[in-house]
This record gives structure tokens, sequence and C-alpha cells, in this order.
């Protein structure tokens, strides 16, 4: 199936998510395909401040357990991987968001549905960009926007 392809995006959730991880991580090692896009959630490092919004941090929320497991595979995959980690979507402006990595605190726990759009396509087009790396997109909860 991944005949021709250069990138994959995966955008799925649920308990099946570590399978499907390991399914499509397998599946694009065998065929040569290098660029993988894995949505998982914001909160999955227990980055999210409890001023913010801690109830949706993995230790909170067993919910999270699926996204934080597909995550692991994925970074310990040989992949050309970026795991963005959206919050929950809402309408709002393209330009309404802040990028946060792994490691770092969280800004938010929502995201604008156009801004995770908008940087979807940018990591389509430039392989490099955000390589390797996981990265939260969200709207600044304590500013309003960036």
């Amino acid at each position: 199936m991944l005949d021709g392809i250069d990138v994959v995006y995966c955008a799925i959730s649920g308990d099946a998510l570590p399978q499907i991880a390991e399914n499509i991580v397998s599946a694009m090692t065998e065929k040569g395909v290098k660029r993988l896009i894995f949505m998982g959630a914001v909160g999955i490092y227990n980055e999210i401040p409890d001023d913010i919004d801690g109830e949706d941090n993995l230790d909170n929320e067993p919910e999270q357990i699926p996204n934080r497991r597909a995550a692991d595979i994925v970074e310990a995959s040989g992949l050309n991987y970026t795991v963005l980690r959206p919050g929950y979507l809402g309408e709002g402006g393209e330009d309404d968001f802040v990028l946060t990595f792994k490691g770092e605190p969280a800004k938010g726990y929502t995201t604008m549905i156009s801004s995770l759009v908008k940087l979807a396509v940018k990591l389509i087009s430039d392989d490099a960009l955000y390589s390797r790396e996981s990265v939260s997109i969200t709207h600044d909860a304590v500013l309003g926007r960036v």
C-alpha cells in the first residue's frame, strides 16, 4: 500500500493506537518510506501545567496511555518522524498558536483546527521541519494568542 508514497500522516486515536503505530512503523520500514507525521495529544508527557489544565496529563487521564505508548513507538523508530501534539480542537485563526517541544511546559490545551492544518501542510512540504521531534501546538492559554 505504500508504494510511491513519500509521507505518511497518521491522525487516529483510540485504544489500538500503539498497535497501529507498530504496524505503520513496520510497513514504512519495509517499504523504505521515511517521513511520518504522527498525531498524539498534548499531555502525554505531563507537560500541561496544573494551572492551565493538568487534569489532561498522562498521570491524571488514563485515555492518554495509548497516545503515549504510540508516541514512544514512533520515537524509537528509525523514521524521520514528527509527533504532532494538539489539544482539544476548536475554531479560530490559523496563526493563533504557539509551539512547545518535548520537555517544555505546554502553553495551553486547545488547538485551532486551522492552525493545525497550516502546520500539517508545512510538515508535509518540508521533511526537515521538526524532524525527529515531538511538537505541541496549542492556543496560548495565558496570552490568549501568540
